[in-house]
């Protein structure tokens, strides 16, 4: 971009079952107090962790940064289905 913002993206996984929070790496540093995460989360009703869309308003998930390089997402409970998170993190300059 023009004004030296730059956006990132990936993925995580959650499994069925597997605890309450997962970390994604960024491939570039970031500074923290300038950038923000956008995150959506496909949420499945299966033991594969595949979204089936059945399970829409399954898990409840926050994202933060863990350090410059590592954002955490983290769901309210432990439940039996899965979610694959889809993020982007901007940072401004």
């Amino acid at each position: 971009m023009v004004d030296r913002t730059t956006v990132q993206s990936g993925s995580a996984t959650m499994l069925a079952g597997g605890g309450t929070t997962t970390n994604s790496t960024l491939s570039n540093p970031v500074t923290t107090t300038k950038s923000m995460i956008i995150f959506s989360n496909d949420t499945s009703t299966d033991a594969a962790s595949i979204p089936d869309f059945t399970g829409q308003d399954s898990g409840t998930y926050t994202a933060t940064f863990v350090s410059s390089t590592q954002v955490n997402f983290t769901r309210n409970i432990d439940e039996m289905n899965g979610a694959i998170i889809n993020w982007f993190v901007v940072s401004f300059q």
